[in-house]
């Protein structure tokens, strides 16, 4: 059974206990009583089994705690073990997905069936780590399941061993330092380093150098030894000693003196990628952002606690390594979820920049509701329950990750990617850039992350009304010149540098919301305007407010954004896109090979598309033809094309009028007399699902012909109504109370008298009348399919 935590709780605590009985949804009608059942968290971490249970009521139907409307198939199990909390024995995700290949461990759906040969031993495994932290599990799984551990493990004592031997002896032989220092040997005993490391002639040059600091660190090798070694090794640099500070070099040196306090990975950044893998994927909290050297002592601090007292250092560091590994490859992979039992899908694969088109009733807006968040989130990109995706959706754009505008025909450019909004200051008019919506989500999409709710903008926020309260403030640059700091509303501060020969300063010196962001974080930091006003404000902030240091490892991996244009084809694109038609191709984006960027004509600043930018867009075929849409725009988007699906209205009748028919048979007929781009779509029928009764979803059924559908052919055909009639099926009606659209002759005595002459066109005229009767009576249905029948007739 799948559990997902942001869809339901159990309690406040998030909790349940032995012996509780429970309805869970449960998609297979496989499980008996007394079956054995695994609760698995799913949708956010810790992932993985919480509980055991054991089947007490099998497959039946109820209501859906979410819609009661909605009818879902459950069961009831008692809980007979329980472990919520990691310190508990939960497995672990990564664990169950290594050891249990095979078995589909889905976040969709619930009642996945274990694979006969599974079952032994993952009750085997769920018995044996009762009691265990969830970390605990995962690195003794990552160290037993690798044959080539052990052999590892056997030279890294060596290693280790050689090096406590020197710091006794205090003697360094030539061998020694080739070990320890220079070797780069693929299967070193500790780690690998690069070819660009540490060379042979260094190592010669500086014999006597290194073999004193060898014997030095060995007689404290600690964290404050580290960051000492670094900084003499970067003033042995300056002298000319060595091409560079070997930091790979230096960490391994440090874990073979120290491997009880250091890891054995010799990547300087692995501590940090580490440290959030650890954070992510069990909730530890993580202090990584010193040298690896203490960021090393850090990890291993926080975690011995957790994990059992008998782990060998040496053994823990290598079940380090295998873990980061393992779990690498599943975030890598994007973790690849297996479909659910029984199901089949032929998912377009989403792109960066993809178009929906068809005819109106197509289910074009609803499918980019799953599109959208599948772009956003890869991880769901197999889910195919709707409640989760609409649930995620809402999540996304409450968060500003997806976000919504519709075309229409006076949509400019100016409001989609900026313009000039005036404003008035005490009597005086003037104008500042305003973004649009695509250069705001691009903004946040090249940061990674939207800004909404984050230190710095609470802190930006905060200092905008310090200054409407004092109107200007003085600050001061680094070189010490001071100047004075306004906000008259928008997206820029004003600067005005005090002891200036120009007088004149006028509005001041612009100071962008936008660039001090990326002063902060780091990127974009050579398009700054104004850098000296930037960084001083950026300073301010941080100090007055506490703003903490960006976060880079979150910036090194961008969530994707997405963008959702409704009715694109509406809009005038060359009008609404301007120069930045070229920017949305996906190799012209930012970070691509063919990267390209322009300057935008109100603000001045560079501005590029980035790569994490999707952008879907929707299409009404009956509006505007595909034929006419715009060259530049057609090549540059991949286009799905949504017909009318007649799957869901399957099996749909209602008092004898079989929906899908009738559909099929009005679409058949507007092909042959207009063409497919104006079908009718499958959604207009939908609404009679969620009806009831047979009465219910008749009166739903004619409410929909007569203001949905008659109008569409209205506006079809051009009030051509004989052509109505023939879609409709009116023309082979004999009864004309079943005629949807009747005609009638003009009484010209009646409307002009006896003495009116008719001309020659006269007789031509007809007057069509809609029917009222006919949207009420079943009968009138059944003969567009059939035509009159010998039973009506009579009738």
């Amino acid at each position: 059974m799948t559990w997902n935590p942001t869809l339901f709780i159990f309690g406040e605590d998030e909790s349940c206990n032995i012996g509780e009985e429970i309805t869970w949804s449960c998609n297979s009608q496989q499980p008996k009583i007394d079956d054995t059942v695994y609760l698995i968290r799913v949708g956010q971490e810790p992932r993985g089994i919480v509980a055991r249970g054991v089947v007490t009521q099998e497959s039946f139907d109820e209501s859906d705690f979410r819609d009661l409307a909605q009818q879902k198939r459950k069961i009831r199990f008692r809980f007979t073990d329980v472990r919520m909390d990691q310190s508990e024995g939960s497995l672990p995700l990564l664990v169950l997905q290594h050891a249990f290949p095979e078995q589909q461990w889905s976040p969709q759906s619930s009642g996945i069936a274990i694979k006969p040969d599974y079952e032994t031993e993952l009750s085997q495994l769920w018995t044996a780590n009762k009691g265990k932290h969830s970390l605990d599990i995962a690195l003794r799984w990552c160290y037993d399941n690798k044959d080539s551990n052990d052999a590892w493990f056997q030279k890294y004592r060596a290693t280790c061993e050689r090096a406590q031997h020197l710091h006794a002896s205090g003697e360094v032989l030539d061998d020694d330092l080739r070990l320890l220092w220079h070797s780069r040997e693929k299967e070193h005993p500790i780690a690998s380093v690069r070819s660009n490391g540490l060379s042979g002639s260094e190592v010669e040059k500086n014999r006597s150098l290194l073999k004193e600091l060898t014997l030095d660190i060995l007689r404290d090798p600690s964290p404050a030894k580290y960051d000492t070694v670094c900084r003499q090794w970067e003033s042995w640099k300056e002298q000319g000693l060595f091409a560079a500070v070997y930091r790979a070099q230096i960490n391994r040196f440090f874990a073979a003196a120290n491997p009880t306090d250091f890891i054995c990975a010799a990547d300087n950044k692995f501590p940090e990628k580490f440290g959030k893998q650890l954070t992510q994927a069990f909730h530890i909290p993580l202090d990584v952002k010193g040298s690896w050297g203490q960021a090393s002592k850090n990890i291993i601090d926080e975690v011995t606690p957790l994990i059992a007292e008998d782990w060998n250092p040496l053994k823990r560091n290598i079940a380090f390594w295998n873990l980061y590994q393992k779990t690498k490859k599943i975030t890598d992979d994007e973790l690849e979820v297996a479909a659910p039992e029984n199901t089949m899908t032929t998912e377009t694969p989403i792109g960066t920049n993809t178009i929906l088109y068809g005819p109106p009733g197509t289910g074009k807006t609803y499918c980019v509701i799953e599109r959208a968040v599948k772009a956003a989130k890869p991880e769901l990109h197999d889910c195919t329950d709707r409640e989760i995706l609409k649930a995620e959706y809402d999540i996304l754009l409450s968060a500003k990750r997806i976000r919504f505008v519709t075309f229409h025909q006076s949509f400019s450019y100016e409001e989609f990617i900026e313009g000039l909004q005036a404003k008035s200051d005490d009597g005086q008019i003037s104008y500042d850039v305003k973004p649009g919506i695509f250069k705001q989500i691009c903004n946040d999409a090249e940061r990674g992350t939207t800004t909404a709710g984050s230190p710095l903008a609470m802190a930006i926020e905060q200092f905008k009304l310090q200054l409407e309260l004092e109107n200007r403030m003085t600050l001061t640059t680094k070189k010490g010149n001071s100047f004075g700091v306004e906000f008259h509303g928008n997206t820029t501060f004003r600067a005005f540098p005090e002891g200036t020969t120009n007088e004149n300063l006028g509005k001041g010196y612009p100071v962008s919301i936008e660039h001090i962001w990326n002063e902060y974080q780091g990127i974009n930091q050579e398009r700054i305007y104004n850098p000296s006003y930037v960084k001083a404000i950026l300073h301010h902030l941080i100090e007055t407010y506490d703003v903490p240091a960006f976060d880079a490892v979150t910036a090194s991996a961008p969530e994707p954004f997405v963008l959702v244009i409704d009715e694109i084809n509406r809009g005038n694109i060359s009008k609404i896109f301007g120069e930045l038609i070229t920017l949305i191709e996906p190799s012209k984006r930012a970070g691509q090979k063919e990267a390209l960027s322009v300057q935008l004509p109100y603000s001045g600043e560079t501005f590029s598309v980035p790569s994490n930018l999707h952008i879907i867009g929707t299409m009404n075929t009956a509006d505007r033809s595909l034929a006419t849409m715009d060259t530049a725009l057609r090549r540059r988007f991949d286009y799905i094309e949504m017909m009318p699906d007649y799957t869901p209205l399957n099996g749909m009748v209602v008092k004898g009028i079989n929906i899908a028919d009738i559909l099929r048979t009005l679409n058949d007929r507007i092909e042959y007399l207009y063409d497919r781009e104006h079908s009718l779509g499958h959604a207009f029928f939908m609404p009679i699902a969620h009806k009831e009764s047979d009465n219910d979803k008749f009166d739903e059924l004619a409410s929909i012909f007569k203001k949905k559908i008659l109008p569409l052919l209205q506006e079809y055909f051009f009030e051509d109504w004989e052509k109505i009639c023939l879609i409709l099926g009116d023309n082979q009606k004999t009864d004309t109370q079943l005629q949807f659209v009747t005609q009638q002759a003009f009484n010209t005595q009646q409307l002009f008298g006896a003495s009116y002459a008719a001309d020659q066109y006269a007789d031509d005229r007809k007057v069509f009348v809609i029917n009222d009767h006919a949207f009420s009576t079943p009968e009138a249905y059944l003969q567009i399919t059939t035509g009159s029948s010998p039973t009506s007739d009579n009738q």
